[in-house]
Order: structure tokens, then sequence, then C-alpha cells
């Protein structure tokens, strides 16, 4: 009987490494996960930025009292999502992601960090589509 009880403690010890706060999302650090985000967006299309060298398309929706900025890599198998404070346009919160999992300890194919919208089915406010800019 010990040995199953220290089992199952070690296996809800690994489950918990890769959550936090219960909350069941793949959390990292906010700065490592916003590299890519300003630390200030309104939402509007003018503050939206220049395409890179690479295949994106970005799109904004209004998420509550959050302004999300949506970066959709080549084919959608990887993104990203910055989340703005809608009053201070200040960054809240991140997510990335991939279509595999390969966060977490191999567990989640997304990881997050600050203040980010749980769902966000709202159609996009502003988009800029990379992949036909010249």
């Amino acid at each position: 009987m010990m040995r199953l009880v220290g089992g199952l403690a070690f296996v809800l010890v690994l489950g918990a490494a890769g959550c936090s706060g219960g909350s069941g999302r793949c959390e990292g650090d906010l700065a490592q996960i916003s590299t890519g985000c300003p630390q200030t967006f309104d939402g509007t299309a003018a503050q939206i930025p220049a395409c890179p060298a690479y295949t994106v398309t970005y799109a904004v929706q209004l998420c509550g009292d959050l302004i999300r900025f949506r970066q959709i890599g080549l084919f959608g198998l990887s993104g990203s999502s910055c989340y703005y404070d809608a009053s201070s346009h200040q960054l809240v919160g991140a997510v990335e992601g991939t279509d595999i999992a390969t966060y977490c300890g191999g567990t989640s194919a997304e990881r997050s960090a600050g203040r980010v919208a749980a769902s966000c089915t709202t159609e996009p406010v502003a988009t800029k589509d990379c992949e036909s800019q010249p």
C-alpha cells in the first residue's frame, strides 16, 4: 500500500510541475513568452506591425476587458497571442503554441503567462495577412 501511495504522490508532483495554481494550464514566464509582443497595443489596425520576412497573419480581437493580438504562423501550425488591458493598453499576458506538445514536459501544445482570456470567440476587429503583402 505504501508503494501505491508513494507512486501516486510522485505522479501528482510531476503533473503539478507543468501547471500552476490548479488552473490546469501549462504556464511559463511572461518575459519569455511575450518576446514578440509590443509592450503596448491599442487594438487598432494602425498599430499592427509591419510584415516580417516570414509568412504570418495578424488578427485583433476584443475579449471582454482584454485586447487579443494574434500572430498566426504558416498553415496555422504555430502562433502566439499577446493580451493587453483594454483600458491601459499595457501587455498583461501571452500565449504561445505549436501543433505538437512541446511545453511542460511534452504534455501541452500551448503555454501561457499572465492574464489571458479563457476563450475569445469575437470576430476580429482588425487583420493583416502578410502572405498577400508584396
